[in-house]
């Protein structure tokens, strides 16, 4: 699995620095991230060149995760819901590899 976005997109956005000591927990946050992108998109494979609003909305995402504490509902979290929105307006989104929601119809016999 490739994880869209960087540790050090996600770091800066929530703290306003990187810092090494999270990279573990930041990575985990944007495989989460990546998986519901890849859910919404209905991908079953990551996108190799992933957009500039895709690398966006997995850092939005992400930084809602790691930014909410755990008596908190993620859902609560500006990041999280700003990332949630973005992530509706990506459908239609076309980059080199995938046309997101493009469906083949076929008929049974």
């Amino acid at each position: 699995m490739t994880s869209y976005s960087s540790n050090a997109n996600v770091q800066n956005l929530v703290y306003g620095t990187t810092n090494s000591d999270l990279d573990t927990v930041c990575s985990n946050a944007r495989d989460v991230s990546t998986s519901i992108i890849n859910a919404h998109l209905n991908l079953t494979n990551d996108i190799s060149s992933p957009s500039n609003s895709v690398t966006r909305c997995c850092t939005l995402l992400a930084s809602g995760i790691i930014s909410t504490s755990p008596e908190d509902k993620v859902e609560n979290n500006t990041y999280w819901k700003m990332g949630m929105e973005l992530l509706k307006s990506l459908t239609g989104d076309v980059t080199e590899d995938a046309e997101y929601w493009k469906n083949i119809t076929s008929e049974r016999f």
